[in-house]
């Protein structure tokens, strides 16, 4: 999957649901890094990537009411992909390596799954903030319109109906 700053990695054994887990325990990790190029007004900027995607098991519920419904046996879980990043310009012939993203989640995903039904609910918060470095970099160089400096999306997702066939 392309992350938007450059570079595509892919997931492979990813546990979402571990009941045998201790609450709080992380039940997948994997991270890695990659290098890549992003245009900012037709200068191609080399960036370095760092990222981090783990599932948490939060808790485990007898019975918990989601969606203005009562489930049995719910198993609550996280998902967080973490990025930092840094990119190298030439300000005045000077090449200086600056700080775009402080480490943060980039997306981070509250689900619920019930017995015997599956994924009932899903809460994501998506966004990212560029660091201080950054936007002073901009602001000096004169590109201020061309890139956001934070976006935060929220969504939930909720089961409206099901069918126990």
């Amino acid at each position: 999957s392309d992350i938007g700053l450059g570079g595509n990695f892919s997931l492979v054994g990813v546990t979402l649901f571990d009941t045998a887990a201790e609450n709080g325990s992380i039940m997948f990790l994997e991270d890695g890094s990659t290098s890549n190029t992003i245009s900012i007004q037709g200068t191609e900027i080399p960036i370095d990537l760092s990222y981090e995607v783990r599932t948490t098991k939060i808790n485990f519920y007898e019975s918990l009411e989601l969606n203005g419904k009562n489930y049995n046996n719910i198993f609550e879980g996280e998902l967080a992909l973490s990025v930092s990043a840094t990119g190298t310009f030439t300000v005045f012939g000077f090449s200086q390596t600056v700080t775009f993203l402080e480490t943060q989640d980039l997306v981070l995903i509250q689900y619920y799954f019930a017995e015997s039904i599956g994924l009932v609910r899903a809460q994501t918060s998506q966004g990212f903030t560029l660091s201080s470095e950054l936007t002073d970099l901009l602001n000096l160089i004169n590109i201020t319109n061309e890139i956001p400096t934070s976006i935060s999306i929220e969504s939930v997702e909720d089961l409206s109906d099901y069918s126990s066939d």
